[in-house]
């Protein structure tokens, strides 16, 4: 016969095992919502720091953008940019050269020294060099003529081809149109051994001008055409006219 006393039956958990579970519980619970609270605030401050850095990022795009706005402001429209006179740029004269100085106070006064005598002449400043010309010619044989009179005169005189400089210059379609103009106006006169008609030249010179560069051409040719007929030699109206062309397209 058994003893009773060596039965086996459930075993209840003392107060004091309940006690440690709970515990434990409770701790693993504290660390499982701290865990989740440093997580949550990695991923809250990852966003919201992102968010800021992308703010910061396009605030400095703006920045960049407004800038890039301004200095296009000022800039021409490229797009509308041309070569300037087709025709100037391979069209040769002739010119008879009666001195070259390096110093403008010479031209100045080897000039005023030809005036007493008669001949009246322009001086063309080029890179530094002061070329004192005489007269414009198509061809070289008239300017050879003009150089062998000048040389009767003892006058020393050179027969050179001369060009603008003016290739690769750009202009837009407005300023290349008004100079083509004036340029045409200015061959048919040289043509025709002529000083440029005031009339026709007042028609273009009373237009709107494309651009500030071709006002201040414009002014500095009217005084030119106004001389008219009482520049000498033939050419000589046309030579100051190229003049004005090269220096203001060159340096304005």
């Amino acid at each position: 016969m058994k003893n009773i006393n060596q039965r086996k039956g459930p075993r209840y958990p003392s107060s004091r095992s309940l006690g440690n579970c709970w515990l434990i519980y409770i701790k693993k619970l504290l660390r499982s919502q701290l865990l989740l609270s440093i997580v949550g605030g990695i991923m809250v401050g990852s966003f919201f720091g992102f968010l800021t850095l992308q703010f910061l990022k396009g605030e400095g795009a703006l920045e960049v953008i407004d800038e890039q706005d301004k200095v296009n402001a000022t800039k021409a429209p490229e797009e509308n940019l041309v070569r300037l006179l087709d025709a100037s740029s391979s069209e040769t004269f002739y010119v008879v050269q009666v001195g070259l100085f390096s110093k403008a106070t010479n031209a100045e006064s080897h000039q005023s020294a030809l005036k007493k005598e008669g001949i009246d002449s322009f001086i063309w400043e080029r890179e530094g060099e002061y070329f004192l010309l005489y007269g414009t010619f198509f061809s070289e044989s008239d300017a050879k003529k003009e150089a062998l009179q000048l040389e009767e005169k003892s006058i020393p005189a050179y027969v050179k081809a001369w060009k603008l400089e003016l290739d690769n210059l750009q202009v837009t379609e407005g300023e290349k149109e008004w100079l083509e103009n004036v340029y045409q106006l200015g061959i048919e006169s040289l043509q025709k051994e002529q000083a440029i008609d005031p009339a026709l030249w007042h028609q273009l010179h009373q237009q709107e001008p494309p651009s500030q560069r071709v006002e201040s051409i414009s002014r500095a040719i009217e005084p030119i055409v106004q001389k008219g007929e009482k520049l000498s030699p033939k050419g000589s109206q046309w030579l100051a006219i190229l003049y004005t062309f090269e220096n203001h397209l060159k340096n304005g």
